[in-house]
């Protein structure tokens, strides 16, 4: 009889030992393909969703657009002029408006005020500007020292010094 409980205990604390062994070693297994995974995917770009029809980003999410690109130019420094001070992020209500026109950019406002002899400041909106039609908007205006400056990322401005 005693030899029978000490065989119980020796089959028992081998299996014992062999199944705690395996269940560390497949515990660290499990720990160390985690980690290896996570520092293999720390510098990965997101998972793309080639198809747009579920959730997830497609690949029109990724493609700019000519819109996209116009507004990203806009980012660019304010051009120079010899004839005006430029003011980048503001917007000169009023002053005197007498002509407003629809331009390409910043470069042609910058030029229609100083080849107009009557225009003493400038107003232009960025193609950012949150109202459609005033988007690349150029408004000249008379008056010579504009009282009201207004702080607007949305507005590039110019006045003669």
């Amino acid at each position: 009889m005693m030899d029978l409980k000490r065989r119980g205990f020796l089959f028992g604390s081998i299996g014992f030992v062999a199944g705690g062994a395996l269940a560390t070693a497949t515990g660290l297994g499990a720990y160390y393909y985690r980690r290896r995974q996570r520092r293999l995917n720390a510098g990965a770009a997101p998972a793309i969703n080639w198809n747009n029809g579920s959730a997830g980003l497609g690949l029109d999410d990724w493609v700019l657009t000519e819109e996209d690109l116009d507004m990203l130019a806009e980012l660019e420094a304010v051009p120079t002029s010899e004839k005006l001070e430029l003011l980048d992020d503001v917007d000169i209500p009023g002053a005197g408006d007498y002509r407003s026109e629809r331009v390409s950019g910043i470069d042609q406002c910058v030029s229609m005020c100083e080849n107009d002899g009557e225009c003493n400041a400038f107003t232009f909106a960025r193609l950012s500007h949150p109202l459609e039609d005033k988007r690349h908007m150029c408004w000249l205006k008379r008056d010579r020292n504009p009282e009201t400056l207004v702080s607007d990322i949305f507005y590039i401005s110019g006045r003669r010094p």
